[in-house]
């Protein structure tokens, strides 16, 4: 064996112990063993769930909201048909955190706060980043406390304002499409 072979076998027997060694050590991840947490959750309408019944159930889960006390929680406004951005900011301008935008006939897109500019213009920013419209907006998960939820009603633009339990923690729940 010459010279160029002992290297050429010192390296594939290097090659073959960093192999097995990476083998062991991603052998020895529970990322797949452990049992995934339960999205128990949800916001928006129900398959089979008119829109006037989605209407007084997110009205139920407010009443139900404030029998558990002030709490801060997670809610979906849904408006009463689709809204620009700037309609959209106008309404959600005082709440604590925007979380995600729903646009007809897309996913929920989850947008970061805090934000520089104003809501309507930031929510226009994230649209156009994520290639949607700004005039088609369905609704907001947002982030506040139940009373100031609650007042989202009262907005003329605003259907419906559907609460989440105090236990709900962000992407652990599900968001479905609301169909007016």
């Amino acid at each position: 064996m010459d010279t160029i072979d002992r290297w050429r076998l010192a390296i594939a027997g290097f090659s073959c112990a960093i192999l097995l060694a990476a083998v062991a050590v991603l052998s020895g991840s529970d990322r797949v063993a452990k049992p995934m947490l339960i999205n128990g959750d949800s916001l928006g309408q129900e398959t089979s769930e008119s829109f006037d019944t989605y209407v007084n159930r997110a009205a139920q889960s407010i009443d139900m909201a404030r029998a558990d006390g002030d709490y801060v929680g997670y809610g979906l406004v849904t408006f009463t048909q689709p809204q620009s951005a700037q309609s959209v900011g106008t309404v959600v301008e005082n709440i604590t955190r925007v979380n995600a935008i729903q646009v007809a006939g897309s996913p929920v897109v989850g947008i970061p706060e805090p934000v520089k500019s104003t809501r309507g213009d930031y929510i226009a920013h994230q649209l156009k980043i994520h290639d949607l419209p700004i005039n088609e907006i369905t609704g907001v998960v947002v982030y506040d406390r139940v009373s100031v939820l609650a007042m989202l009603i009262d907005a003329p633009e605003v259907a419906a304002v559907e609460v989440l339990p105090p236990d709900a923690a962000w992407n652990r729940f599900s968001v479905r499409p609301v169909h007016y």
